[in-house]
């Protein structure tokens, strides 16, 4: 029998070609979860004592904004402040676990969303304790979306538990 991608049919399974896209899909499900944010945390990791540095410059400016060495890494911590230089990995780590680590467990089932909601409630305790940004409005944004998506989870578990679908077109 002929074996063909269900997504695409004018592709055969048995083709060398799908064999090589296959491996590398498999190594690729490993390395982009995994290897960036190990690769995020050489990198902070490295320039903490740096990216610690709260002094102000004459300007009322952070020095660390204007120090040349870490000034190409700026998009990790820029807007987080300083005893939160670390932040970048947190929520890359809780990303993966997120999108990633959720597909693992039955979709819909108890257990799945059981998951997603203690890895929401652990994210607004962590985005309410530390407050990480330095503008009150994004951190305030962010608890209030950690906050949304929690409630989104909490009403799929209610749904599930009651039997009650929440899928378009069930009428």
């Amino acid at each position: 029998g002929t074996s063909l991608l269900r997504s695409d049919f004018s592709v055969s399974c048995q083709d060398p070609r799908y064999d090589f896209f296959k491996m590398f899909a498999i190594i690729m499900v490993f390395v982009w979860p995994l290897g960036v944010p190990a690769l995020f945390a050489t990198i902070l990791i490295r320039l903490r004592k740096e990216l610690r540095n709260d002094a102000i410059d004459k300007d009322g400016e952070l020095v660390r904004n204007n120090n040349r060495r870490i000034d190409r890494f700026a998009f990790f911590y820029d807007v987080y402040k300083p005893n939160c230089w670390w932040w970048e990995i947190y929520e890359s780590l809780r990303r993966v676990a997120c999108v990633g680590g959720l597909v693992l467990f039955p979709v819909n089932s108890v257990l799945q969303l059981n998951l997603a909601m203690f890895l929401q409630l652990q994210g607004l305790v962590l985005y309410t304790y530390y407050q990480p940004f330095e503008e009150g409005v994004e951190n305030f944004l962010a608890i209030s979306t950690q906050l949304e998506i929690l409630i989104t989870v909490h009403f799929a578990l209610l749904s599930h538990l009651s039997g009650v679908s929440l899928e378009h077109g069930n009428d």
